[in-house]
């Protein structure tokens, strides 16, 4: 990054920092505070300025300013008054938006069209500045309540209304039934889609092999204290809280990282016009790779289980041969002739993982066993992902 962008964004930085002191000695909201010295600082004699790109407004600024209320806010008072909110976050909109259409058509002229489609267009309040308003005031109860919760659905009704207003103003017609699945798909559909479609893809490729594995670990590490008990809960078939939710947590972490990987491969992003091969390829070396490291820790480390009892011990107990070896190495580290050189170093941070997943398990259990090789390689393939993000975002 450029030094001189570097030296603004520290300015900007101290700015905020003295202004909320002296809002707070003041009294006054922070939010005003920042208009004012915002205002002042556009007379200074020199120009601050610091490159704005839409991802970094759209994916690392609004995110958590606009959806800070989702983790906030307590699914039990949102469930009292979630008619409510409903109502305000689908016919307040309408109605605010249909307001605004007939101001701006008789007051200031505007055609009906261009009327309707201005209205929906700022109907979906932005109650970012409002909040935090709320915060500075040490504003709670029902109020911020409704305010929060009503912004985190009405992007998705006013979305569905333009399009809906577009489709009928070009000639289309549009059905009741037809909006209401917009609306629903708008609303919850991307991410609903992306996750299923993540499991189902996962569950028939590998069985579910790793994951159970992984899961099996959360729960004898999570609920064990001892080598034996330990042992004992992971040998265990049932699923428990721990495995749970070490199973929602890391498919969550894939999606997420997908995601983003996803977006820097793009075109026009980092991956250029074979963005989309790049995509793919970043795909076959996580899963090549991430199932390379558990061949390295059965050929380096101990079996911790009774390979007469175990469920996988017969295979995962012996080291494996040479030849095979050989082919696990060539099979996880081939695909990386696909990418660049600079994918070469997602090999540090997953062996480091690994290295560091067999410690944990030998200073426990004095070893390995079957599930502890699932989950290293779960483990790995994030820590790839990971990776992967890190060389498309800044090398």
């Amino acid at each position: 990054m450029d030094p001189h962008v570097i030296e603004q964004l520290i300015l900007l930085i101290v700015t905020g920092a003295v202004v909320a002191i002296a809002a707070r000695r003041l009294k006054i909201p922070y939010t005003v505070g920042l208009v004012v010295v915002g205002i002042a600082m556009a007379f200074l004699p020199f120009r601050i300025d610091i490159p704005l790109s839409k991802e970094f407004l759209f994916e690392f600024l609004l995110p958590p300013l606009i959806f800070e209320a989702a983790m906030s806010i307590e699914w039990r008072k949102l469930r009292r008054d979630l008619l409510l909110i409903s109502t305000y976050a689908t016919a307040g909109v309408v109605l605010s938006a249909a307001v605004t259409a007939a101001a701006m058509h008789l007051l200031m002229g505007w055609p009906w069209p261009a009327a309707i489609v201005f209205g929906i267009l700022i109907a979906a309040t932005d109650p970012v500045s409002i909040i935090a308003t709320f915060k500075e005031s040490n504003v709670s109860g029902r109020v911020r309540l409704l305010v929060e919760a009503e912004s985190l659905f009405n992007d998705s009704t006013a979305a569905v209304a333009l399009s809906v207003a577009i489709v009928v103003i070009l000639g289309g017609s549009a059905s009741f039934g037809s909006i209401a699945w917009d609306l629903i798909s708008s609303a919850a559909g991307g991410l609903i889609i992306g996750i299923l479609v993540s499991m189902i893809a996962g569950l028939l490729v590998t069985g579910a092999f790793h994951e159970d594995g992984f899961a099996d670990v959360c729960d004898g590490f999570g609920g064990g204290w001892t080598k034996e008990k330990i042992l004992l809960i992971m040998k265990d078939s049932r699923i428990g809280a721990f495995g749970a939710m070490g199973l929602i947590m890391v498919l969550g972490t894939k999606y997420a990282l997908l995601k983003e990987i996803a977006v820097a491969m793009a075109p026009g992003g980092r991956g250029g016009s074979d963005g989309g091969g790049i995509f793919v390829a970043g795909l076959i070396i996580a899963h090549g790779l991430s199932r390379l490291m558990p061949v390295l820790v059965m050929q380096t480390g101990h079996y911790a289980g009774d390979p007469d009892t175990s469920k996988s011990g017969a295979m995962t107990s012996r080291r494996v041969s040479t030849g095979n070896l050989v082919t696990a190495v060539v099979f996880g580290l081939i695909p990386f002739v696909l990418l660049p050189w600079r994918f070469l170093l997602v090999v540090l941070p997953a062996s480091t993982a690994t290295w560091l997943l067999y410690r944990y398990f030998r200073r426990w259990i004095g070893g390995y066993t079957g599930d502890c090789l699932g989950a290293i390689q779960q483990v790995s393939e994030i820590v790839i992902y990971l990776g992967i993000v890190v060389i498309c975002r800044y090398l």
